[in-house]
Protein backbone atom coordinates (compact mmCIF):
# COMPACT_ATOMS: atom_id res chain seq x y z
CA UNK A 1 0.00 0.00 0.00
CA UNK A 2 2.36 2.41 0.76
CA UNK A 3 4.94 1.54 -2.55
CA UNK A 4 1.34 2.56 -3.95
CA UNK A 5 0.97 5.57 -2.47
CA UNK A 6 4.56 6.78 -3.01
CA UNK A 7 4.17 5.63 -7.06
CA UNK A 8 1.38 7.98 -6.85
CA UNK A 9 2.90 10.81 -5.36
CA UNK A 10 5.84 10.26 -7.92
CA UNK A 11 3.24 10.75 -10.71
CA UNK A 12 1.68 13.30 -9.49
CA UNK A 13 5.17 15.34 -8.96
CA UNK A 14 6.38 14.65 -12.21
CA UNK A 15 2.95 15.67 -13.58
CA UNK A 16 2.85 19.31 -11.63
CA UNK A 17 6.54 19.64 -13.38
CA UNK A 18 5.83 19.04 -16.50
CA UNK A 19 3.09 21.45 -16.64
CA UNK A 20 5.36 24.49 -14.85
CA UNK A 21 7.96 23.58 -17.46
CA UNK A 22 5.32 23.98 -20.52
CA UNK A 23 3.91 27.08 -18.94
CA UNK A 24 7.21 28.91 -18.33
CA UNK A 25 9.22 28.27 -21.37
CA UNK A 26 6.30 27.60 -23.94
CA UNK A 27 4.80 30.88 -22.45
CA UNK A 28 8.16 32.60 -22.37
CA UNK A 29 8.77 31.27 -25.98
CA UNK A 30 5.62 33.01 -26.97
CA UNK A 31 5.89 36.19 -25.70
CA UNK A 32 8.89 36.63 -27.79
CA UNK A 33 9.60 39.66 -30.24
CA UNK A 34 10.99 37.14 -33.17
CA UNK A 35 8.99 33.99 -33.86
CA UNK A 36 10.77 30.86 -33.28
CA UNK A 37 12.70 28.94 -36.33
CA UNK A 38 11.73 25.73 -37.14
CA UNK A 39 14.38 22.98 -35.84
CA UNK A 40 15.40 21.23 -39.31
CA UNK A 41 18.46 18.99 -37.26
CA UNK A 42 22.01 19.39 -37.21
CA UNK A 43 23.05 22.85 -37.00
CA UNK A 44 26.03 25.49 -36.65
CA UNK A 45 26.28 27.32 -33.70
CA UNK A 46 27.09 31.14 -32.63
CA UNK A 47 28.24 32.91 -29.40
CA UNK A 48 29.66 36.10 -28.73
CA UNK A 49 29.84 39.44 -26.60
CA UNK A 50 26.52 41.02 -27.37
CA UNK A 51 25.85 44.99 -27.16
CA UNK A 52 23.02 47.37 -27.76
CA UNK A 53 24.37 50.71 -28.32
CA UNK A 54 27.73 50.01 -26.37
CA UNK A 55 26.06 48.55 -23.40
CA UNK A 56 25.62 44.86 -21.93
CA UNK A 57 22.12 42.98 -24.00
CA UNK A 58 20.11 42.83 -20.81
CA UNK A 59 17.15 39.25 -20.57
CA UNK A 60 14.53 39.36 -22.81
CA UNK A 61 16.80 41.18 -25.58
CA UNK A 62 17.11 38.78 -28.41
CA UNK A 63 19.42 37.65 -31.67
CA UNK A 64 17.91 36.66 -34.67
CA UNK A 65 19.99 34.69 -37.87
CA UNK A 66 17.92 35.26 -41.04
CA UNK A 67 18.81 33.38 -44.26
CA UNK A 68 19.33 35.25 -48.01
CA UNK A 69 15.33 35.05 -48.63
CA UNK A 70 14.59 36.40 -45.15
CA UNK A 71 13.75 33.29 -43.33
CA UNK A 72 13.91 33.37 -39.73
CA UNK A 73 16.85 30.33 -39.25
CA UNK A 74 18.44 31.25 -35.56
CA UNK A 75 17.28 32.79 -32.91
CA UNK A 76 18.43 33.28 -28.74
CA UNK A 77 16.63 35.17 -25.69
CA UNK A 78 19.10 36.49 -23.35
CA UNK A 79 17.82 34.54 -19.75
CA UNK A 80 17.36 36.15 -16.98
CA UNK A 81 20.72 36.70 -14.96
CA UNK A 82 23.25 36.62 -18.56
CA UNK A 83 23.93 39.90 -19.85
CA UNK A 84 26.15 40.87 -22.67
CA UNK A 85 26.44 37.39 -23.90
CA UNK A 86 24.65 35.25 -26.40
CA UNK A 87 25.35 31.26 -27.05
CA UNK A 88 24.63 28.83 -28.30
CA UNK A 89 22.67 30.34 -30.53
CA UNK A 90 22.10 27.07 -33.36
CA UNK A 91 21.54 27.94 -36.86
CA UNK A 92 18.88 25.87 -38.79
CA UNK A 93 19.50 24.56 -42.10
CA UNK A 94 16.65 24.12 -44.72
CA UNK A 95 15.14 20.25 -45.02
CA UNK A 96 15.91 19.94 -48.61
CA UNK A 97 13.06 17.15 -48.19
CA UNK A 98 10.16 19.86 -48.31
CA UNK A 99 8.71 22.45 -50.47
CA UNK A 100 9.07 25.26 -47.96
CA UNK A 101 12.68 27.13 -47.24
CA UNK A 102 13.11 26.68 -43.61
CA UNK A 103 16.63 27.95 -43.20
CA UNK A 104 20.06 28.31 -44.90
CA UNK A 105 21.50 26.59 -47.14
CA UNK A 106 25.54 25.92 -47.01
CA UNK A 107 27.88 29.01 -47.85
CA UNK A 108 24.23 31.21 -47.32
CA UNK A 109 25.54 34.66 -45.94
CA UNK A 110 23.24 35.11 -42.40
CA UNK A 111 21.60 38.53 -41.45
CA UNK A 112 21.38 39.68 -37.99
CA UNK A 113 18.37 41.63 -36.50
CA UNK A 114 18.86 42.39 -33.02
CA UNK A 115 15.93 43.63 -30.31
CA UNK A 116 16.10 45.47 -27.46
CA UNK A 117 13.06 44.52 -25.28
CA UNK A 118 13.33 47.43 -22.93
CA UNK A 119 13.42 50.33 -25.55
CA UNK A 120 10.97 48.26 -27.75
CA UNK A 121 13.10 48.86 -30.39
CA UNK A 122 14.28 46.53 -33.52
CA UNK A 123 18.10 46.79 -34.95
CA UNK A 124 18.84 45.63 -38.62
CA UNK A 125 20.80 46.64 -41.53
CA UNK A 126 23.69 49.39 -41.22
CA UNK A 127 22.67 49.89 -37.90
CA UNK A 128 24.06 46.21 -36.32
CA UNK A 129 27.72 45.80 -35.99
CA UNK A 130 29.47 42.15 -36.42
CA UNK A 131 33.04 41.78 -35.59
CA UNK A 132 34.58 38.53 -35.67
CA UNK A 133 34.87 37.23 -31.87
CA UNK A 134 38.20 35.73 -30.49
CA UNK A 135 38.15 31.67 -31.14
CA UNK A 136 37.48 29.94 -27.68
CA UNK A 137 37.73 26.40 -27.76
CA UNK A 138 36.07 24.42 -30.76
CA UNK A 139 34.74 27.77 -31.63
CA UNK A 140 36.45 29.80 -34.59
CA UNK A 141 36.32 33.43 -35.80
CA UNK A 142 33.38 33.72 -37.65
CA UNK A 143 33.50 35.66 -41.07
CA UNK A 144 31.57 38.63 -41.55
CA UNK A 145 28.99 38.56 -42.80
CA UNK A 146 28.52 35.03 -41.16
CA UNK A 147 28.44 32.09 -43.76
CA UNK A 148 25.99 29.04 -43.00
CA UNK A 149 28.71 25.94 -42.84
CA UNK A 150 28.23 21.92 -42.00
CA UNK A 151 26.51 21.01 -39.43
CA UNK A 152 28.25 21.64 -35.58
CA UNK A 153 30.65 24.32 -36.31
CA UNK A 154 31.00 27.08 -34.26
CA UNK A 155 31.53 30.33 -34.36
CA UNK A 156 32.45 33.69 -32.56
CA UNK A 157 30.79 36.74 -33.65
CA UNK A 158 29.98 39.72 -31.62
CA UNK A 159 27.50 42.04 -32.20
CA UNK A 160 26.75 45.47 -31.20
CA UNK A 161 24.84 48.37 -32.70
CA UNK A 162 25.89 51.39 -34.83
CA UNK A 163 23.37 54.20 -33.57
CA UNK A 164 25.63 55.05 -30.73
CA UNK A 165 28.72 55.76 -32.70
CA UNK A 166 29.32 59.16 -33.05
CA UNK A 167 26.55 60.21 -30.65
CA UNK A 168 29.20 62.35 -28.26
CA UNK A 169 26.92 63.51 -25.94
CA UNK A 170 24.39 60.29 -25.85
CA UNK A 171 21.01 62.51 -26.41
CA UNK A 172 20.35 59.74 -29.47
CA UNK A 173 20.65 62.25 -31.94
CA UNK A 174 24.04 62.61 -34.14
CA UNK A 175 24.60 66.44 -35.25
CA UNK A 176 26.30 69.43 -35.31
CA UNK A 177 26.62 69.82 -31.38
CA UNK A 178 28.57 66.06 -31.83
CA UNK A 179 31.10 68.61 -34.15
CA UNK A 180 31.48 71.04 -31.62
CA UNK A 181 31.84 69.23 -28.86
CA UNK A 182 34.50 67.21 -30.67
CA UNK A 183 36.55 70.17 -31.68
CA UNK A 184 36.68 71.39 -28.21
CA UNK A 185 38.15 68.12 -27.08
CA UNK A 186 40.97 68.23 -29.87
CA UNK A 187 41.42 72.27 -29.02
CA UNK A 188 41.87 70.95 -25.13
CA UNK A 189 38.41 72.72 -24.30
CA UNK A 190 36.74 71.16 -21.38
CA UNK A 191 33.38 70.58 -23.11
CA UNK A 192 29.94 71.83 -20.95
CA UNK A 193 28.30 68.72 -21.79
CA UNK A 194 29.39 65.22 -20.47
CA UNK A 195 31.21 62.72 -23.09
CA UNK A 196 29.49 59.76 -23.78
CA UNK A 197 32.99 57.43 -24.40
CA UNK A 198 30.78 54.34 -26.62
CA UNK A 199 30.79 56.95 -29.21
CA UNK A 200 34.22 55.76 -30.02
CA UNK A 201 33.95 54.93 -34.06
CA UNK A 202 36.97 52.88 -34.03
CA UNK A 203 37.96 51.52 -30.59
CA UNK A 204 41.01 53.51 -30.22
CA UNK A 205 39.33 54.85 -26.79
CA UNK A 206 39.97 58.60 -28.04
CA UNK A 207 37.44 61.10 -29.00
CA UNK A 208 38.83 62.90 -32.30
CA UNK A 209 39.43 63.28 -35.74
CA UNK A 210 37.86 59.81 -36.90
CA UNK A 211 34.64 60.51 -34.76
CA UNK A 212 34.48 63.94 -36.82
CA UNK A 213 35.09 62.45 -40.11
CA UNK A 214 32.00 59.51 -38.90
CA UNK A 215 29.74 62.15 -38.15
CA UNK A 216 30.17 64.59 -41.04
CA UNK A 217 29.13 61.49 -43.21
CA UNK A 218 26.20 60.58 -41.07
CA UNK A 219 25.01 64.21 -41.73
CA UNK A 220 25.88 63.82 -45.41
CA UNK A 221 23.64 60.89 -45.73
CA UNK A 222 26.82 58.60 -46.74
CA UNK A 223 26.26 56.46 -44.01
Amino acid sequence: MKSNRAIRRCWTICFITGLLFSVVFVGTAKAGHFPLPVSTGPSCYYSGSFKINGVDGQPGDEVAFFDPDGVLCGLYVLPVGIAGQYGFLHVYPDDTGTPKDEGADPGDPLTVKIWDASAGLEYEGDSVLLTPGLPLGESASSNIPPLWTSENDGFRLNIDTTVHFGDINGDSEINLTDVILVLQIISGIEPAEGIYEEADVNGDDKIGLAEIIYICQVLAGLR
